[in-house]
């Protein structure tokens, strides 16, 4: 749960995320909850190379996790949703 500080923030109420299949150019989009949003903020910051290791087939593709993780915190902060 977000802090007193954070649930004050100006951050918007919904957040949306899209994804484009590079092939096709479809675009899938997700709406987020604020709640949801924070959440997936928290766990973007706070998710090491041990917690996808665990979860990957290689440590090629954990690197690839963090990597898209924290491509993903850096997003979710720039719209207004950085967890400290």
């Amino acid at each position: 749960m977000r802090s007193a500080k954070q649930a004050n923030s100006k951050a918007p109420s919904a957040c949306i995320l899209a994804v484009v299949d590079k092939p096709t150019g479809h675009m899938e989009q997700v709406t987020l909850t604020d709640d949801q949003a924070w959440a997936l903020a928290q766990l973007c910051k706070r998710i090491c190379f041990t917690d996808c290791r665990s979860n990957a087939v290689s440590n090629d593709e954990a690197y690839q996790m963090i990597d898209a993780t924290s491509l993903v915190g850096r997003v979710l902060a720039e719209a207004g949703y950085a967890p400290r």
